[in-house]
């Protein structure tokens, strides 16, 4: 997904019931992290049974193929993905996932984005430049 000009994997987890981002991310998108209170810090539970604590929230802008939108996050220290996007997310923005199209819809379908899997990166090469490699050749690249 889009913040601005940087491109941020994001995680779309049906089971989380909030969406999050990790303080690392939310640092090095310089966003204004609100500090929970003491009587108002919480945790979370991750599907695998360990806590993930929460130090504040967060406003972000996600840029969707044109679209804009605002989602209020909850800013986590240990947390793998750089940001996770939860069931609050999903119902706000009416988003439908087809697995077998694999494609995320967004607003009663007025936007639509693929879903991408790391797993396809696995067989995937990115060059910096326009590279041609000859039929029955092989080149290093």
């Amino acid at each position: 997904m889009k913040f601005g000009r940087r491109t941020i994997d994001a995680l779309v987890d049906s089971g989380a019931a909030v969406s999050i981002i990790s303080e690392r991310t939310a640092r090095s998108l310089n966003l204004n992290i609100i500090p929970l209170n003491f009587n108002e810090r919480f945790r979370l539970w991750s599907a695998n049974g360990t806590q993930i604590s929460v130090i504040g929230m967060a406003d972000i802008r996600l840029y969707f193929n044109g679209l804009i939108i605002s989602q209020q996050v909850r800013v986590s220290p240990n947390i793998q993905h750089s940001i996770l996007l939860g069931l609050d997310f999903l119902q706000s923005n009416s988003v439908i996932l087809n697995y077998k199209l694999g494609i995320l819809s967004l607003k009663d379908d007025l936007v639509r984005v693929p879903l991408h899997s790391k797993l396809h990166d696995l067989n995937c090469v990115t060059s910096v430049r326009t590279t041609c490699i000859p039929a029955f050749t092989e080149a290093w690249i």
